[in-house]
């Protein structure tokens, strides 16, 4: 089993921060009692704006860094999708601590390609998984968006799900694997992930919605996963009620 003292960790797509100053208040808060954040659609103020995903005046042009002032106590990695400004960010208490780190391409690895206008982030991927201080594993997600595949099968997907997999279960050890996969459950793009020795909490505690209401569709209110391997021993899950995103807060609390 894992050997450490417990754990939370939240999992939330924060939407480019546009739920703002809500979404600042619950980062502030929260980050009093968690150990860790695996965040998706983050965004970094490079001046690189080859990827730019402003559509409201409320987003913040750099979450990592308002992020990171919000959160003192903690260090965190950035893992760039498309350009240098667009990507997903994991951060991890400093009392536990980050080993290592490395970020896996799952589709369209080749700088070279050049994606129609406006689709360029959505394919661009990469899953970041980062090696905590107590040895657990923490597989940071955010899955490829299709143009009118919505969340269902895909051979993108499927290759994808297999890059996944590949790049996770390559480590030794628990391992915990969170963020927005874009995948009805119910597909074969997801099984792939989750028949690969890890368990789905979202399943497990019977969650029928992992969106908020500012998602506005009424079909496909899932994207938002969190799977474990079976060392890992589960205290709590639950998706948090703050409308901070149109994702909703996955909270996975873990024990010794």
């Amino acid at each position: 089993m894992v050997k450490n003292r417990g754990m939370k960790a939240i999992s939330l797509n924060v939407w480019w921060g546009r739920v703002n100053p809500a979404i600042l208040e619950f980062v502030e808060r929260l980050g009093r009692e968690v150990d860790a954040f695996c965040f998706q659609e983050m965004m970094r103020d490079t001046g690189d704006h080859e990827f730019d995903p402003v559509f409201d005046p409320n987003e913040i042009r750099d979450t990592v860094a308002v992020f990171s002032e919000l959160l003192p106590d903690f260090e965190h990695r950035f893992s760039n999708f498309y350009g240098n400004d667009y990507g997903v960010a994991t951060f991890v208490r400093r009392s536990i601590g980050i080993r290592s780190h490395f970020e896996r391409p799952i589709y369209l690895d080749d700088p070279r390609i050049r994606l129609p206008k406006g689709d360029e982030g959505a394919h661009c991927r990469k899953v970041l998984v980062t090696t905590l201080g107590n040895g657990v594993h923490l597989a940071n997600l955010h899955g490829m968006w299709i143009r009118n595949f919505w969340k269902g099968d895909h051979a993108d997907r499927i290759k994808q799900s297999e890059k996944i997999v590949s790049a996770v279960n390559a480590l030794e050890g628990p391992k915990i694997l969170m963020g927005d996969f874009n995948l009805d459950p119910h597909t074969q793009s997801y099984a792939i992930i989750k028949d690969a020795g890890f368990e789905c909490m979202v399943e497990r505690y019977g969650i029928t919605d992992t969106r908020t209401p500012l998602y506005e569709k009424t079909y496909s209110r899932f994207a938002d996963y969190a799977l474990v391997t079976p060392d890992v021993r589960v205290r709590d899950f639950r998706v948090l009620p703050d409308v901070v995103s149109d994702h909703a807060a996955l909270f996975l609390e873990i024990e010794a």
